[in-house]
């Protein structure tokens, strides 16, 4: 019989005459087969060739997709039978879901659980359901950013749009769809309430208040003070993650990567103080028990987070402190002492910002500028000589 397809080919998207691996350059393998008008259909067969980020790997994994589809139509197999499956709208959501959680941190995840589980009821309650995924615009997502922004924050609705482009760039990436159409929906304005620093003279009330009424949130505050660690990284902390013998503490971030930071001294003195050598290696460093303990009943990181919180809110109001005040401003006003302290000492303003970047574990001097301009650090000097009025 005369053969009704052509010969298995590759093909490698350019740029500049050199094979291209940005994520707009999708390769694929291809064929055509003949229709019984005389006309030619491009079969495009994916199957994760793009997954793979350098040239040789996506040649590697080509050539193997090529052979084997020849071996396939040799046999006879039914051309038509490779077009990979085109998904339903509602499906192709489930399952990037599905595919991309493994990504996630227990938090990120009951987050973007939240969002999907609003998402598919909207398909569902708009009969887009079945609709062929590669039949879905970014009109479509218009309309239930549209729908959701008449109730919700712009901050919120701009949580729905970060993770409509992921989900939609996992199907991209699994070659479900050739483009991510969320990438370009356009996020709402947000004024951000930031956490302001505390002046010396509330510092210094703080302090002395949580002294008389609440030491233990003052061991806390202390901890984030000798560390620079966030509220957030704190909670996560179990025995197993402080090596007194060694003078480090491995902390787990947001994407759990790990790294480490120095036990200083006043720190060492903090943890001889909470007797952590005595405890199990699995037990949490701040618990609501007031020492450390499994805390079984609040595995969510988030939940040991918001304990926390809500107990310097209680003081909150005794101390008459600001909305923007909470414990982030901890932070940043410890940032703020630290490099006044460093210009007092006679160090040069780069000095003094080299210095706090190893404490604070900002990654550029940039990120750090910017930084100590959001928390008030940067001022003028007294420019009286200089205006006469």
């Amino acid at each position: 019989m005369k053969r009704k397809y052509t010969s298995v080919s590759i093909y490698i998207p350019k740029r500049d005459g050199k094979p291209c691996i940005e994520k707009e350059c999708r390769w694929y393998v291809y064929f055509y087969i003949k229709n019984d008008d005389g006309t030619y259909k491009q079969i495009k067969l994916y199957h994760g060739i793009n997954h793979y980020k350098t040239v040789r790997e996506r040649l590697k994994i080509a050539h193997i997709i090529k052979e084997a589809a020849e071996k396939f139509l040799a046999e006879g197999g039914d051309p038509l039978s490779m077009i990979e499956t085109n998904f339903s709208f509602k499906n192709a959501v489930i399952d990037a879901f599905g595919n991309k959680k493994k990504e996630w941190s227990e938090n990120t995840l009951k987050t973007n659980s939240v969002y999907l589980k609003e998402f598919v009821k909207w398909i569902e309650n708009k009969k887009l359901s079945d609709l062929p995924i590669k039949d879905i615009r970014r009109r479509h997502l218009s309309v239930y950013i549209n729908e959701i922004a008449r109730t919700k924050s712009p901050t919120t609705v701009n949580n729905h749009i970060r993770f409509l482009s992921m989900i939609f760039g996992k199907m991209e990436q699994d070659d479900i769809i050739p483009y991510n159409i969320a990438r370009d929906l356009k996020k709402l304005k947000t004024i951000p309430t930031k956490n302001e620093p505390f002046s010396t003279e509330q510092f210094n009330e703080i302090v002395a208040y949580l002294k008389e009424n609440d030491p233990y949130m003052l061991a806390f505050i202390k901890f984030m003070g000798y560390t620079f660690l966030r509220p957030i990284e704190i909670v996560r902390l179990q025995m197993k993650d402080i090596n007194l013998k060694d003078g480090i503490i491995t902390i787990r971030t947001k994407t759990e990567q790990k790294s480490t930071i120095r036990i200083i001294d006043k720190l060492r003195d903090l943890l001889l103080e909470m007797d952590i050598e005595n405890y199990p290696e699995d037990y949490f460093l701040f618990t609501k028990q007031n020492r450390p303990d499994a805390w079984t009943e609040r595995k969510n990181e988030q939940n040991r987070y918001y304990y926390f919180k809500k107990r310097f809110s209680k003081h909150k109001k005794t101390l008459a402190l600001k909305k923007e005040q909470g414990l982030y401003s901890f932070r940043h006003t410890f940032a703020r002492m630290l490099y006044f302290k460093f210009l007092d000492a006679g160090m040069t303003d780069l000095e003094s910002k080299f210095k706090l970047m190893t404490i604070t574990r900002h990654k550029s001097l940039s990120s750090l500028n910017k930084y100590l301009r959001s928390i008030g650090a940067f001022l003028p000097d007294d420019f009286s000589n200089d205006l006469d009025i």
